[in-house]
């Protein structure tokens, strides 16, 4: 296997691969660089020489990454921006200058809550900077922030812990939701008793749901056994169902009120000792000397923090 020497590698060659990745085009990524498509199709063979892989893959959908390419992703991004922030250290960012893109790890229940405000922000203060959302692996958002394949993890996630910087940005509680005129429903009662958590049929997250496993030991602390009458693999579809059927959700209380904007629900308070929530923003702390990082986590608290 060929042996990549470090000390010779044409730096030019990081900027075309990440070209690559963004626009999976030879013409485009060439066009993006100020690069002909000879010019493109030279460095590639020379990375493909360099990586002994063919990295990138031509389909009829565009040129795919082979799974080499997934795993150098990351650490060229990275590489890339630390040597634009060591050139540029004495410069402040500027996001109405920057067409930067930012890339998050949010569930889909802190899209649906963050999101919106993130974009309006955006768009209320003329900022040039785009934001790419994806979907966190639980298990593996550690690692990808450590890699800096992602900007930051927002969201609720108590295995984060000592080796990243994070900021608090809600403090949220779970509440039971269910229709109106929901037949264990009494007038004017808006905590839920131990008897209804008893009665009550529940839609329940599958175990990789966030937050299903504090939900379950509560349960278990007060000895009751839910009955759960459908699992779903994502909970945003559970008020639909909680809508139109006598089923009830425990939710965090920020989403329920989301979904009861037309009020066609009952929140009720847990009076029991159930854990709260804490959704955080978590970023890599040693990619703070980048000064569009820094600006961006300062940005991330001063729209969402509440």
């Amino acid at each position: 296997m060929h042996k990549t020497n470090f000390r010779n590698l044409d730096l030019n060659l990081l900027r075309i691969f990440n070209a690559l990745w963004e626009y999976r085009s030879i013409t485009r990524a060439g066009q993006a660089l100020g690069l002909s498509q000879p010019a493109v199709s030279h460095a590639l063979r020379r990375l493909r020489d360099e990586t002994s892989d063919l990295l990138f893959v031509r389909k009829d959908f565009g040129m795919q990454p082979t799974k080499k390419a997934i795993e150098l992703c990351g650490p060229i991004k990275n590489a890339l921006e630390l040597l634009q922030t060591a050139f540029q250290s004495d410069q402040q960012f500027d996001p109405k200058l920057s067409s930067r893109t930012f890339r998050i790890a949010m569930t889909l229940a802190s899209e649906l809550y963050y999101l919106p405000r993130l974009i309006k922000s955006i768009e209320k203060n003329k900022y040039r900077i785009t934001i790419s959302v994806s979907s966190p692996n639980t298990e593996n958002v550690s690692y990808e922030l450590r890699r800096g394949e992602i900007e930051c993890y927002i969201g609720y996630n108590p295995s984060i812990v000592d080796d990243f910087y994070s900021d608090l940005l809600t403090e949220d509680e779970f509440v039971i939701v269910l229709r109106n005129n929901h037949p264990l429903l009494q007038k004017g009662i808006d905590i839920c008793s131990l008897e209804m958590l008893h009665d009550i049929r529940y839609v329940y997250g599958e175990r990789n749901t966030p937050g299903i496993g504090h939900i379950d030991r509560f349960f278990s602390e007060l000895d009751i056994r839910p009955q759960i009458s459908v699992t779903v693999s994502n909970l945003m579809s559970a008020p639909e169902i909680v809508k139109s059927t006598d089923l009830a959700v425990i939710f965090p209380k920020s989403l329920s009120r989301i979904f009861n904007v037309d009020g066609n629900f009952s929140i009720l308070k847990i009076p029991y000792q159930f854990p709260e929530i804490y959704v955080r923003s978590f970023w890599n702390k040693s990619l703070s000397t980048d000064n569009g990082r820094v600006w961006f986590r300062q940005f991330i608290v001063d729209t969402l923090k509440e």
